[in-house]
């Protein structure tokens, strides 16, 4: 404005700023200000009302006595008779500022939103009230001239400032009697947000706040918006205006314009605030049905156009930054619904919920993730006033029922299950209503909510929907009809869900046939029953199978879909799930990060698939042993299913389940106990006690007990679990030998040498078999039996299966892998015990480098590595070196595991026979004294220095 209105002493030109926008935004306050903070630069300043052409010629018949005597003519305001006399006088005050030597004078033209101009088609009842500015400024090519309006179109008087949302606020400089603490800031934030910033609205807020809270009054301002701002009272500084009056004014001339731009603005408050455009109003497929207003507005982009720059034209909406979109204030969105249209306007809604469902796109459409979120608000908002109108499901319009169906979808799609679940089953009542129970399309919701409680784990209430969709659609259309095949498939994913594998093939193979001969091997439909094959095949441990459905399956979408679609990102995260079961970490970091970002992008960060990739992650950094990373990314993933799905959603439990075993490798055994007590009880309640997914949380329970020194307890839980596995998937499933893994470490600890030695054989053989030679479960489980070996001294076959994992460790985890480098201090101690030394000590100096770069010198492992050193030292004759590592040694056993802590007295006992060997007694008193007389409890336990 400075820019705009300084005077620079050119007398060629009269400077015009016009500031408009939304009324409340501070256009008036920012006029002031401006004349406050420049008042010097001039030689007068005056302020004139221009609600109205008489308010204005009052204004200026009172700044007469404040003019210089003698320079107009002083006469009597009641002498002045009628309009036309005004008028004149008017212009004889005008003629002083044209006055010669008098070229700096400021003069503000204040609400000047009636005006008209001479090519106006305002309709005659708006007309009356309205003036032509122009006709007031006085006439002479100098002074400054300020103008506050809701009026776009009077920026063609000059220059302008558009006044939009104010980032930056004080709330003391609205009157708001607040003081910041930090229990009240994050309030005070919330109300300047739900406010959009609009400082009138804050102005009006204040004189609630300082009776009552933020708080209070933001529950007042969404729960009785109506009645809080028709008790609202008049301000001195805001005088004859209240937030309600601000627009209404505005509006009433808006409907005296333009019917359709009225229309449109009261349709919006059923709709989101913040982006509109074209399309969304064009109702495709079912334009004639459209009510009249809108077929106009919408008959071409034209016609759209215009009745927007009506809008605009009265700064009650806002042109978005892609200029292709167009948004509400929050605070006017909030008047609209209150005050134009309301709950009751129930052809509206409709009207709204129509356009809505109706531009909401085919799932494989391309750009259909794009197009979808940017319908999601629309469709909430519509949802949540479909929820309080009982009569929706009388609704039997065609396009009506349409749109209903794909809102669900899009629901659906979008991850808001419950909303969708509300709209499935009043579609399908409005369906049985209009159609009968076994028509197509009341069939068709049917299967869309069995599919929706599939992936709400409602497992029983799925099969119920989609049994019933089969049989319908069966009788109708027949067995091999494309519908058909696909309830056929959707049954798959239910038994898959149950844990029956045998079912699950069942039903894909048949819909896969079905579906390659009535719709090619590259339909959509097609590749969607390959890739769940693909899966099945995964949890069957028949990983070549799933490779080659998945990469069949990824070439297909790709080719149909392109590399960025949901569909093609769906498989691309199968894909990952298949090279983790094949041991193959990098392939699955690569893929998961990939399938992130595109989920990311296409859905959001919360939307459950993104979620479930993010989870998958997670579990690779977990494999990694990248604990920190895992956890917090394991963290992220809880908040946002619990969120979107609720705590005992199937999803959600298997979040908790994964937590709560990385919190046992954490060595965090009481938060992993509380989160697989929490998984298990959710999964029994899901699926009963004898289901795999809670088989799965039995047998992780028991490895928290083996990790808190309770044997019974664990072998009790791995024993049910497994023979809840060898009932439910078989002896050789992964899941089974899981478990028989698990009870051969166990059996291994209790020294039963025997069942150790058969379960880890016996898993070993299944782990090989079903996942080859190389995988990680099976190296691990030959690194198991090293461990059984070394226990019973039989250094030949220990050294055998270690030098046999490390060499399956390097080539699929990698040179500097953790568990390659426990291979390689393994590999140390037992050529210790052969007593090879410098083999021994070069594989201990190796192990030592790695877990030093990769732990860091102070992690348990790299002590116990620097232990093994000491005692190879002390072996090899070199007692300072030996000395130097355990002390080394037990320092970092003191400050990690405590004073007191079996290892950490193991180190003390063996620095104290060092010493007593040399011949220092001294030292070696000194040395017992910091193990508190506790040294009586040291154990030479073998196994302990197999890390």
């Amino acid at each position: 404005m400075e820019e705009q209105l300084m005077p620079d002493g050119v007398l060629d030109r009269q400077k015009v700023c016009v500031v408009y926008g939304l009324g409340g935004i501070g256009k008036t306050q920012l006029a002031i200000e401006y004349a406050r903070v420049h008042k010097p630069a001039y030689t007068s300043c005056f302020w004139l009302d221009g609600k109205t052409e008489l308010s204005l010629i009052q204004s200026l018949l009172k700044i007469v006595p404040r003019l210089p005597k003698g320079q107009i003519l002083d006469r009597d305001i009641q002498d002045v008779k009628g309009l036309g006399e005004l008028r004149k006088r008017a212009q004889e005050i005008l003629k002083w500022f044209a006055s010669k030597g008098n070229y700096q004078w400021l003069l503000i033209f204040d609400n000047i939103d009636k005006t008209s101009f001479e090519d106006d088609d305002i309709a005659d009842a708006s007309r009356s009230a309205s003036y032509n500015i122009t006709e007031y400024f006085p006439p002479c090519d100098a002074g400054s001239i300020i103008i506050t309006t809701r009026l776009q179109r009077l920026v063609s008087l000059g220059n302008y400032v558009h006044l939009g949302k104010l980032d930056c606020l004080t709330l003391s400089s609205f009157h708001i009697d607040w003081k910041p603490t930090a229990d009240n800031i994050l309030d005070a934030i919330s109300l300047v947000e739900r406010l959009g910033h609009l400082p009138l609205a804050l102005v009006f807020a204040g004189s609630y706040i300082s009776k009552t809270t933020i708080v209070k009054y933001l529950e007042l301002y969404d729960n009785s918006w109506t009645v809080l701002h028709g008790q609202m009272k008049n301000r001195t500084d805001y005088p004859e205006r209240t937030i309600i009056t601000t627009w209404q004014i505005s509006f009433e001339e808006l409907v005296a314009r333009d019917k359709g731009a009225a229309n449109l603005l009261r349709l919006w408050g059923f709709l989101d605030n913040q982006e509109l455009w074209f399309q969304l109003l064009r109702w495709q497929g079912f334009q004639k049905a459209a009510p009249d207003w809108l077929q106009q507005i919408t008959a071409s982009e034209i016609s759209f156009l215009a009745t927007i720059n009506t809008l605009l034209d009265y700064s009650l909406i806002e042109q978005n930054d892609n200029s292709e979109t167009y948004s509400v204030h929050t605070v006017v969105h909030d008047w609209i619904r209150a005050s134009l249209g309301g709950r009751k306007d129930e052809e509206l809604l409709y009207t709204a919920m129509i356009s809505v469902g109706l531009t909401a796109p085919r799932q494989d459409a391309k750009g259909s993730a794009a197009l979808e979120r940017r319908l999601l608000p629309h469709v909430l908002r519509v949802s949540e006033f479909s929820d309080q109108i009982d009569s929706i499901e009388q609704r039997l319009d065609h396009a009506f029922l349409v749109s209903h169906q794909n809102l669900g979808d899009l629901c659906k799609h979008q991850g808001k299950l419950v909303e969708a679940e509300k709209i499935y089953q009043k579609a399908i009542r409005g369906r049985e209503k209009a159609f009968g129970p076994e028509h197509p399309s009341t069939l068709d919701t049917t299967n869309n909510l069995g599919l929706l409680y599939e992936k709400q784990g409602k497992l029983v209430e799925a099969e119920e929907m989609l049994q019933r969709a089969l049989r319908g659609r069966e009788k109708a259309l027949g067995p091999d009809h494309p519908s058909t095949l696909e309830s056929v498939n959707n049954l798959g994913l239910v038994y898959a869900d149950q844990g029956k594998p045998a079912e699950t093939e069942e039903m894909y193979q048949r819909a896969l046939r079905g579906l390659e001969k009535a719709l090619g091997s590259e339909h959509v439909s097609t590749l969607s029953t390959i890739n769940n094959l693909g899966l099945l095949y995964i949890g069957q441990g028949k990983l070549v199978e799933a490779e080659e459905m998945l990469q069949r399956a990824l070439k297909g979408k790709e080719k149909a879909f392109g590399s960025e679609h949901i569909l093609t990102l769906g498989t691309i995260s199968n894909l990952g799930n298949l090279f983790m079961n094949q041991g193959k970490l990098v392939e699955a970091e690569e893929v998961y990060q990939r399938a992130l970002r595109g989920y990311e992008k296409a859905l959001g960060p919360e939307h459950p698939s993104t979620l479930t990739t993010l989870r998958n992650l997670g579990i690779i950094y977990e494999e990694q042993e990248k604990f920190a990373e895992a956890e917090t990314i394991y963290q992220r993933v809880l908040r946002g299913q619990e969120k979107a799905l609720g705590s005992e959603h199937i999803s959600t439990l298997d979040v908790i389940n994964g937590l709560g075993v990385l919190y046992t490798k954490q060595e965090k055994l009481v938060e992993a106990e509380e989160m697989l007590q929490r998984a298990l009880r959710g999964r029994e309640k899901a699926f009963g006690p004898e289901h795999p997914s809670t088989l799965e949380a039995v047998n992780n329970l028991g490895l928290v007990y083996a990790d808190q020194g309770k044997p019974a307890e664990t072998e009790e839980m791995y024993q049910r679990a497994l023979k809840g596995f060898e009932k439910a998937l078989g002896p050789e499933h992964i899941s089974t030998l899981h478990t028989i893994n698990n009870l051969g470490i166990l059996y291994t600890g209790q020294g039963k040498v025997i069942e150790a030695e058969e379960m880890l054989q016996r898993a070993q053989r299944g782990y090989k078999n079903a996942l080859g030679p190389e995988h990680r479960a099976t190296i691990d489980t030959i690194n198991n039996l090293g461990n059984l070996y070394a226990r019973q001294e039989k250094l030949a076959e220990s050294k055998a299966m270690f030098q046999q994992a490390l060499r399956g460790y390097r080539k699929v985890l990698g040179p500097e892998h953790t568990l390659t480098l426990t291979m390689i201090n393994n590999l140390g101690i037992i050529y210790a015990e052969e007593e090879k030394l410098v083999e021994a000590e070069e594989m201990l100096q190796q192990a030592l480098q790695g877990r030093e770069r990769v732990f860091g010198p102070e992690h348990i492992s790299t002590i116990d590595t620097i232990n093994s050193l000491g005692l190879l030292y002390e072996m090899q004759g070199r007692p300072v070196e030996a000395e130097e590592m355990l002390q080394r040694a037990l320092r970092g056993k003191e400050k990690t595991l405590g004073p007191h802590h079996m290892s950490t007295l193991e180190t003390i006992d063996k620095l104290r026979s060092l010493h007593v060997g040399q011949g220092r007694q001294v030292a070696a008193g000194e040395i017992c004294q910091r193990a508190s007389n506790d040294t009586g409890m040291v154990v030479r336990a073998k196994d302990a220095q197999y890390r």
